[in-house]
């Protein structure tokens, strides 16, 4: 499909890959994996909702990438890759209307569940 959000294209590229970064250690180069970098940024209180992600063009890298990668693969398991799938070719701002059409949810009620989800966890 047609890229046109960095919200799923790099969202798509990080939740197949499962990994954002890496480092040296013992001289061999170890990845760090989306789910252990979202636990240290929950630690910081940096989690950031998915309208946050979806908006806010100035996130790190670092930040952004496991975060996002972490609600694409939480979107896949709560609704479904193939309605997710859907969203992927969406403009930016289209893609709260269209995630209703798809999933039968608001993104803000879906962004709610995202973060008690992680509250929980």
């Amino acid at each position: 499909g047609k890229i046109r959000t960095r919200f799923f294209g790099e969202g798509y590229s990080n939740a197949l890959d499962g990994n954002y970064g890496s480092k040296k250690e013992n001289g061999r180069m170890v990845r760090f994996r989306n789910d252990s970098s979202l636990v240290r940024i929950k630690a910081k209180g940096q989690l950031l909702k998915p309208s946050e992600l979806l908006y806010k063009d100035s996130i790190s890298e670092r930040e952004y990438y496991p975060q996002i990668g972490c609600l694409i693969n939480w979107l896949f398991d709560t609704y479904g890759v193939e309605k997710i799938n859907k969203l992927y070719s969406v403009r930016r701002a289209k893609i709260e209307e269209k995630f209703y059409k798809v999933t039968g949810e608001k993104f803000a009620d879906m962004e709610r569940k995202y973060v008690e989800y992680h509250l929980k966890n």
